[in-house]
């Protein structure tokens, strides 16, 4: 079983990487199902990881980056 630190710096690479491919793809449509797919998680895990440490959901995340595919 991971550690907590391990824990914490694997959340930080995903939240990381869920910014990159938004900065990466903008300004193309993105949905949190394109992003889940890139990184290979779960869509429902990684939502949940991304609002914990962001405090916004991803959705939020890409309209605020004005990508997010209605």
């Amino acid at each position: 079983m991971a550690s907590p630190e391990v824990k914490e710096t694997r959340a930080e690479i995903y939240v990381e990487q869920v910014k990159d491919f938004i900065e990466m793809n903008f300004p193309q449509s993105i949905t949190v199902e394109d992003i889940a797919q890139y990184i290979g998680l779960n869509r429902s895990y990684l939502c949940s990881l991304f609002k914990e440490r962001m405090s916004v959901s991803i959705q939020n995340y890409l309209i605020h980056c004005g990508t997010f595919d209605r």
